[in-house]
């Protein structure tokens, strides 16, 4: 008789297979999708396993119940909610989860999508995975499988769903039962700090080098991250320089230059068709094969930024030649209405084929083999969306097509070489390396944090620790790194399980805490040292405005966050928090604007907050539909319209004696008129800084913005700067009194005679200027601008002011 072996993974499955030749094929190794796949081959059960099918009927359901829906009306052309829906019905097939325990008032819509969806899947004849394996459990029995095991060992197999644990059950009745560890005993665990995440990674590099001079064999080394796609960019770099063999990750289809111009493409034809698009479009290397002049790529170029649609560009460029050729067949597509979905492949492809596939651009030999992968690859993806019935929008199709590029993933090319396994850390586990590296191991990214899921509203449970145990005993040696800050210089803290014992690889520069201040004499730097390491610091990086405005508010916290780079403990929220609320109403507002008003507000705010998997509330709603009709009246009556929106810059130098600094910095809102004259918006969710902190340089946000705006707008007149409050729409800022009234704003000291408002530039330079000469100075006293005691600060426990 034999043994049969769960193991977690299909990869340590298929390992575990070749290395039982020589037991005979005693040992029958097999993860629970394998054992599932096997039992239905060996029954000829006839059905299709495929997760682009699969999302195909949940689209088509949803759509298909649009107009019946009510709940989830307004999510029916969003990803995101498809996505959950999927993840959803995979809970309720598997078990985990029935209709009765969501949300009341979802209950009903949910059941009829779920029906409609199971009776689309019936139809395209696809099985999803809780399917295969209710199928699997009626065949098991009379498998022949089950005739010639008498025992079954059950090693770690993950986070089990209670249709799977039902399986193994079924699986082990009247056999032997052996729980088994990969090793009776975890490995060593060492640690490893690391400078920033490019640091790690060259550490890292540097030992795997070592040991493969000491003769381990590439495959006995595994290297992962919780959040390994982050550090992938940077494995790549350095594992390139120091020549270590591993296999780069499968590529997406949608990020071969072929997957990113269909993209593009279908934008332009589905009436999105900016600059933006065609710049994409159009894109050396990355872009259709053109042979645009250096005049037509020049005349683009200079072309206005507000230009939509085919026929506003085909006019704008009309005496080039070749983007002529390009607009006229653009405009020749016919994608008007609906269409079944094989239809507008049909169409895609014709457009394609105006472009010779022999030109399009490959830098060699590999990069023409991914260019022909990407377009079999294009093929087939198409193939399976085209078995959908439901007649689609060219929006809808590119939605779907979107999508399906995003799952797709070209083959590998075949190596016998042997290689670093650079993975996942579910699939390192049973792997039996000899050395594992573990990145990014920070309090934030392991173990995972609590969450709530928002459309089950189901508290999601984390098994990340008991996937470490069993990495644990997966390698003789197991170290993990981190890296001390990230590439933006936010501060990490060690993962809770990182040990406490551990190596500095290529520390970074510290900046010495005063202290009680001995020997700094009222908050004063006295330290030549540390003060050219200040200087130092911001010859070689910039300084956010946000920053800067800190140090006018406080220049101790300032110290303190900037150049002690400290942080608060950070305590994971369930609910959106009022910095999450603001940074996604910014986004609301700018992308309302970019289609100038052409999509409504209520329309965009949905789509939004649904991506980011958020709620939105009635309280939203309210503020933003009241701001939005408030502001749609001031553009209209001042005649000033939003014509730079989220406008970032990164080089505006503020000079002082002992030095400069480069800031940086977004701009909300920039309202132009057609005489250039602009205004300078920066919303605000909260209070606003009043009048009397913009003039007294308490609040410098608009006073830097103002001096970069002028290298914007280098042509333009500035008549006013304000705070913009979302709650209630008002404006508290500094207006030029010739257009005060125009603007909607009443006299006082807000507004500036002529000769005061023409020297405010110089003003507020030297105000910026004079804080940035007291930082350069090591001035940084614990003279916070607020009166009082400071109840919110993350400092108050180090700074210990009382009032």
């Amino acid at each position: 008789m034999k043994t049969l072996a769960l193991v977690p993974h299909q990869a340590l499955a298929r390992k575990w297979r070749q290395s039982s030749i020589s037991l005979e094929r005693r040992l029958l190794p097999f993860s629970i999708a394998g054992l599932v796949s096997h039992l239905l081959k060996e029954q000829g059960f006839p059905y299709r396993a495929s997760s682009l099918l699969e999302e195909v009927a949940l689209w088509e359901a949803v759509w298909q119940l649009a107009d019946q829906l009510e709940y989830f009306s307004p999510l029916v052309n969003f990803p995101g909610f498809v996505e959950d829906l999927h993840r959803l019905f995979t809970s309720l097939n598997s078990k985990d989860l029935t209709i009765e325990q969501l949300p009341t008032e979802q209950q009903q819509e949910i059941a009829t999508i779920y029906q409609q969806y199971q009776a689309n899947l019936v139809r395209a004849r696809v099985l999803d995975l809780p399917a295969q394996i209710s199928q699997a459990m009626k065949y098991w029995p009379e498998s022949q499988l089950a005739k010639e095991i008498d025992t079954v060992e059950i090693y770690y197999l993950g986070n089990l769903s209670q249709l799977e644990k039902e399986f193994v059950q079924l699986i082990c009745e009247d056999k032997q039962v052996i729980k088994k560890q990969f090793s009776d005993t975890p490995g060593l665990v060492t640690g490893l700090v690391a400078k920033d995440p490019k640091a790690e990674v060259q550490a890292v590099a540097e030992q795997i080098v070592k040991l493969l001079k000491s003769g381990i064999e590439p495959n006995q080394i595994g290297v992962s991250a919780p959040r390994l796609s982050n550090y992938l960019p940077m494995i790549i770099q350095v594992f390139s320089v120091y020549n270590i063999p591993w296999t780069l990750p499968n590529n997406s289809l949608a990020d071969t230059p072929l997957g990113k111009t269909v993209t593009a493409l279908l934008q332009v034809l589905g009436g999105k068709c900016t600059k933006q698009e065609l710049k994409q479009l159009i894109a050396v290397g990355w872009g259709l094969p053109l042979k645009l002049s250096v005049e037509e790529r020049r005349a683009f170029k200079f072309a206005p930024e507000s230009l939509a649609g085919l026929s506003a560009w085909k006019r704008q460029l009309e005496l080039y030649p070749g983007w002529q050729e390009l607009l006229t067949i653009l405009l020749e597509v016919n994608v008007t209405g609906k269409k079944l979905i094989k239809n507008f492949a049909t169409v895609l492809f014709e457009v394609l084929e105006k472009f010779d596939v022999q030109q399009w651009p490959a830098a060699d030999e590999l990069a023409w083999a991914v260019h022909k992968q990407a377009w079999d690859g294009l093929h087939q993806a198409l193939r399976g969306l085209s078995e959908g019935r439901q007649f689609v929008s060219i929006q809808q199709f590119a939605q779907l097509l979107q999508n399906a590029m995003n799952s797709y993933f070209l083959p590998q090319p075949l190596t016998f070489q042997q290689q670093v396994n650079v993975t996942a850390m579910e699939q390192l586990v049973g792997m039996d390396q000899y050395c594992i590296f573990l990145l990014g191991m920070t309090e934030d990214s392991f173990p995972s944090k609590i969450k709530r899921d928002w459309l089950t509203q189901q508290i999601q449970t984390d098994h990340s620790l008991d996937l470490y145990d069993q990495i644990l005993r997966s390698a003789v040696q197991i170290q993990l790194s981190y890296p001390e800050t990230n590439l933006d210089n936010s501060v990490n803290i060690a993962s809770p399980i990182f040990p406490e014992e551990h190596e500095h690889f290529e520390a970074a520069p510290t900046i010495i805490m005063p202290g009680s201040f001995g020997d700094y004499p009222a908050g004063q730097l006295a330290e030549t040292e540390i003060i050219e390491r200040i200087i130092q610091r911001y010859q070689q990086k910039s300084l956010s405005v946000s920053r800067l405005n800190l140090y006018a508010t406080c220049p101790y916290k300032f110290f303190c966050a900037e150049l002690l780079d400290l942080t608060a403990g950070q305590v994971e929220e369930l609910e959106i928090t009022a910095l999450e609320e603001g940074n996604l109403l910014h986004l609301v507002l700018k992308l309302y604007w970019e289609q100038q008003g052409r999509i409504p507000i209520q329309e965009i705010l949905e789509q939004v907050y649904l991506e980011h998997n958020h709620y939105l509330t009635r309280r939203i709603r309210r503020m933003i539909d009241k701001f939005n009709q408030q502001d749609i009246e001031l553009v209209n009556s001042s005649e000033f319209y939003p014509r730079y929106l989220e406008q970032s810059f990164d080089n505006l130098k503020i000079t002082s004696p002992t030095g400069s600094i480069r800031l940086r910095g977004v701009i909300d809102r920039i309202d132009l008129n057609s005489d250039g004259e602009y205004v300078i918006y920066d919303y605000k969710s909260g209070g606003s800084p009043s009048t009397t902190e913009i003039i007294e340089g308490i609040d410098i946000q608009l006073q830097a913005y103002t001096l970069a705006a002028a290298n914007i707008i280098t042509d333009g007149n500035l008549v006013g700067i304000g705070f913009y409050t979302l709650r209630d729409g008002k404006r508290s800022g500094l207006w030029s009194k010739d257009h005060n009234r125009r603007l909607g704003i009443r006299g006082g000291r807000a507004v500036l005679e002529p000769d005061q408002w023409q020297n405010i530039t110089n003003d507020f330079m030297m105000t910026l200027s004079n804080y940035v000469s007291r930082i350069f100075a090591g001035d940084f006293p614990i003279e916070p601008q607020k009166k009082g005691a400071c109840d919110y600060c993350d400092f108050r426990v180090i700074c210990r002011r009382e009032g």
